[in-house]
Parts: C-alpha cells; sequence; structure tokens
C-alpha cells in the first residue's frame, strides 16, 4: 500500500540533486516536508552553545551570532524534553587560516543525550577573524612599598 512502518529509532537519508548545493539542500528539504509519524512533534529551540574549532592561532575570533533558532522534531516526549542546553552549534574554521573580515560560515548543530532530528535548512553564524595585536609586554609586579628598578642610577 506504498506505507513505511518503523518500531523504534527514527533515521532516515534523503539524497536529491541540483544545479546548485543550495538547490539540492532546498529540494530535500521539500521532499521531506510530507513525512510524519505516530506522535510526531516539530519545535524551535534556541541555541546558546557554540564551539569554534580549527579557530587559526594567530587570529583573534569574535562569534558575532549569539542564538540561534533550531528546528526539531520527534517524538513529543523526546522534543519536549529539548532544552538550549542540549543544542551544541559547532563552526569549523579551517578554511579560514588566513582571512581577516566578518565572514558568515556554515555550522554543524548536534542535538546531545536525545533521539530527536535536526532540520531548517542550512545553519550559519557570523564571525569576525582579525590578527592579534601585540599588546605591550606587562609590567613586572612590585610588591607594596618597593620602588622598581627602572635601570636608572641617580645617586
Amino acid at each position: 500500500d506504498g506505507s513505511i512502518l518503523t518500531a523504534g529509532g527514527r533515521v532516515l537519508g534523503v539524497t536529491t540533486t541540483g544545479s546548485n548545493l543550495e538547490e539540492a539542500i532546498s529540494r530535500a528539504y521539500e521532499a521531506v516536508k510530507p513525512i510524519s509519524f505516530k506522535d510526531m512533534q516539530r519545535t524551535t529551540v534556541t541555541a546558546t552553545n557554540f564551539i569554534l574549532e580549527n579557530a587559526p592561532e594567530d587570529r583573534t575570533v569574535d562569534l558575532l551570532t549569539e542564538q540561534l533558532a533550531v528546528s526539531i522534531f520527534g517524538t513529543s516526549g523526546d522534543v519536549g524534553a529539548i532544552t538550549s542546553d542540549n543544542i551544541l552549534v559547532t563552526v569549523d574554521l579551517a578554511d579560514f587560516g588566513s582571512a581577516v573580515g566578518t565572514y558568515t560560515v556554515p555550522a554543524e548543530v548536534t542535538v546531545v543525550g536525545h533521539d530527536v532530528g535536526v532540520s531548517g535548512g542550512t545553519y550559519q553564524v557570523r564571525v569576525t577573524i582579525s590578527e592579534q595585536t601585540s599588546d605591550q609586554p606587562a609590567e613586572p609586579d612590585t610588591p607594596a612599598g618597593e620602588i622598581p628598578d627602572t635601570g636608572d642610577e641617580t645617586t
């Protein structure tokens, strides 16, 4: 009869093609819209936990995105248990080793500790990458009551 049955975990792979990546992603999300299962619920959770991976060591990276709306789906029990603490957003900066400027970077969203799916398209965050400034060397600490040695001899 064309129906698909499930008995437990729900993992489904949908593959589409397109003339470019954006079109292929759009087609994949259109293809999954009619998919549902008993007790299925969708919701949006605000992610606030971000990890920057492969940040260039000689650069300063500022994450401009402080929150990210993440669409999840699963059984009502699993979806209802999700909080922002369960959503992890990983940003891989491996391709930005010599970059300087403000960029929109793809992000991978993971739900930790619960059996739910992530939907909603491609997730992205904004970062600013700048060259590190060399600060002046710190002044040596001088205990209270002592005069620091400046190298000038005056008698």
